[in-house]
Formats: structure tokens, sequence, C-alpha cells
């Protein structure tokens, strides 16, 4: 009888350890714990009286977060705010508290990308999800500020051009911006295949360039590439799959 009562109570604390080891495990799979959420986030987000949101969101380590909006079309007017957020109990959820300690916005946490809630903490119903989406700089080409690097094999440095060379996909309207180092450009792309892309009816300010550089160069590469691809946030864009003409970093918006 004795020896029966041993085994229920060694019956018994086996299965609350085991319960307890259960729970740790749920709690440590939620997404604040098994992702790496920690990065900047950008995307444009519907407007009801502009033509979009550019919105990109700094997480970091220590809870705090940096909030940039620009509101597109008109004097596109950028406001920053900065503040803490915390976890919603789900682990799934993080609620910005804004720079007054109060509830501001709601994103729930994926791979690679966050997506914005309604005040509820539901999932936006009134259009599709991926509107709302923010991807994680250097997730995906689309949305994101890219900085050439390096072009035909070489390094880009300072002394190549006046400003900063970039590119820029948007999603809202299929519309290609830029810089080539002296002048704007902008056209249209075509992404109807995964890693596949072509430029469209690209135009080009004819501003008096003090360093010319490789503007002209980039202009006529740019027109012919076909394909891209995306490595540890690095944009490498080639034509026919053969040696990569152009890599751009994945950067915050100037």
């Amino acid at each position: 009888m004795k020896f029966t009562k041993l085994i229920l109570v060694a019956l018994l604390i086996h299965s609350i350890t085991s319960c307890a080891n259960q729970k740790s495990t749920i709690d440590m799979h939620d997404n604040e714990n098994s992702l790496d959420w920690q990065g900047s986030y950008s995307g444009t987000l519907p407007c009801e009286d502009c033509e979009g949101i550019y919105t990109t969101l700094q997480l970091k380590g220590n809870q705090t977060y940096i909030l940039t909006t620009t509101y597109l079309g008109g004097e596109n007017e950028t406001a920053i705010e900065n503040g803490e957020f915390d976890w919603k109990e789900d682990g799934k959820t993080l609620v910005l508290m804004g720079e007054e300690g109060k509830e501001n916005n709601l994103y729930q946490v994926l791979e690679n990308k966050i997506l914005k809630l309604d005040a509820e903490g539901e999932k936006n119903v009134d259009t599709q999800s991926a509107n709302y989406t923010l991807h994680k700089l250097g997730s995906q080409f689309t949305d994101t500020y890219w900085k050439l690097i390096e072009f035909q094999g070489q390094k880009i440095t300072n002394e190549m051009a006046t400003h900063e060379v970039y590119i820029q996909f948007n999603t809202l309207d299929n519309q290609v911006i830029g810089n080539g180092g002296c002048n704007n450009f902008y056209g249209n792309y075509m992404n109807n295949q995964p890693s596949e892309i072509k430029l469209n009816d690209i135009v080009i300010t004819e501003m008096t360039c003090v360093k010319p550089g490789i503007e002209n160069k980039l202009m006529q590469v740019l027109n012919s590439i076909d394909n891209y691809s995306i490595e540890n946030g690095i944009l490498s864009l080639s034509k026919a799959k053969m040696a990569t003409e152009a890599k751009f970093e994945a950067k915050l918006k100037p």
C-alpha cells in the first residue's frame, strides 16, 4: 500500500512538471521570443484624404520605437514620433504607447513584416490586409529605399556623384523613382513573376552636373535589366541572369 502511494506521488509530480515544461515551451514560441523582430519596417499605408501614408517604424531591443509618417500628395508633410512599446499577452501583438504613454497603434508581428491592426486589435477588413503591411528593411524590393553601393563591379564612393544614388519601387502606383547622382528619374516597372522586373518609360531631369559620374551608364543599365535578387539586405540587378550590373543596399529613406 505504501509502495502504491509512492508511485502515485511520483506520477503526480511528473505530471505537474510536464505541464509546467509544456507551458514554458508554448510561452517561448510566441512571436516576441521566436522571431527576429528588431529592426526597421516600411511601407505605404492607405489614406482617406491623400495618396497614401509612407510609414517607417524602427523597433529597438530596449522596447522603444521611432515612427515616421509622410502624407503623400500635396506638401508631403512628415511627422516623427518617439516612444515605448509593449507586448500584448498573446505575444504576437505589440502596442505603441505614444509620447504621452497612451496606447496609439497596434501591430501584429509576423516573419519579416508587421501588420497594422485596427483600434480593437483586429485586422483591417475594409480593404486587403496587404495594404496595411510594413515590410522589414531589406526583405523585399518594393517600398524600400535602395542606395547604390556597387556598379559594374566598381564600389561607389562619394566622389562619384553630387547626390546619393538610389532607387525605389513603389507598390502604390507601380512607379520607380530615384536619383542617378545628379538628376532625378522616374518611370514605371512591371513585376509579373518572382525575381523578374522590367523598367519602362524612364524619364530623367536635365540639370547641369558637376559630377556626371556613372549617371548615363546607370540609365542604360536600368533600361536593360530584367531580373533581381535580394540577399542579406542587398538588391542585385542583372540582365538575362548574367553578371550583376548594380548592387543596392537597403537604407532608411533620408
